[in-house]
């Protein structure tokens, strides 16, 4: 497993959700651009509401990285999984594992008991759970993907531990999050929890 590459990942999944929904964290906010050029260009801006006036703290590609620098990965992806289950019938069809997932975790924080109070980070906890139990099986699928990431039905010849129950993007999408680390201070929200 390749941690800078999750975390990549990770921020390529909250920079997606944030295009379609704004994400709030703390004081911060993770959406699109508030400059019309920027925003037409597609760039996502970070602002700092702590401060008078929310100005903006970082932009473009970086925003989500200075989103999880300052707060935690796994807080910065809960906070986006709660945005997309906000705005669920404008992403479903165009993020469908991200609109199933923020929708199954959000489903499964409020009607679990217990967990930490903080609800971005039991989101995420919950979205790393339904993320590991969907990565599935070792040959769960008769049709799927090898691991050079080709389509192809699998027949009993093929090794059981080369298949993969999902689409390769899916999958890393959903190793990354089932794998997501926590911080320091993740592990303090926690508490008594663990």
């Amino acid at each position: 497993m390749d941690p800078i590459n999750d975390y990549t990942r990770v921020h390529h999944l909250i920079d997606t959700i944030a295009m379609c929904a704004v994400v709030h964290l703390d004081d911060l906010t993770l959406g699109q651009h508030p400059d019309t050029t920027a925003r037409e260009d597609g760039k996502l801006a970070l602002l700092d509401w702590s401060r008078a006036g929310g100005p903006i703290v970082s932009d473009g590609w970086e925003a989500s990285v200075a989103l999880t620098q300052r707060t935690s990965p796994a807080r910065a992806l809960g906070a986006a999984l709660a945005a997309a289950v906000k705005v669920d019938a404008q992403i479903c069809e165009d993020l469908p594992l991200l609109s199933g997932l923020a929708v199954s975790a959000d489903n499964l924080a409020s009607r679990t008991a217990g967990g930490p109070a903080d609800a971005a980070l039991r989101l995420a906890l919950c979205a790393r759970g339904l993320a590991f139990a969907m990565l599935g099986e070792e040959g769960d699928a008769r049709r799927g993907h090898n691991r050079d990431f080709e389509l192809r039905d699998l027949g009993a010849t093929d090794r059981p531990e080369a298949w993969l129950g999902t689409d390769g993007r899916d999958f890393a999408d959903l190793r990354a999050i089932a794998f997501l680390p926590l911080t320091e201070g993740d592990r303090a929200l926690l508490g008594a929890v663990c």
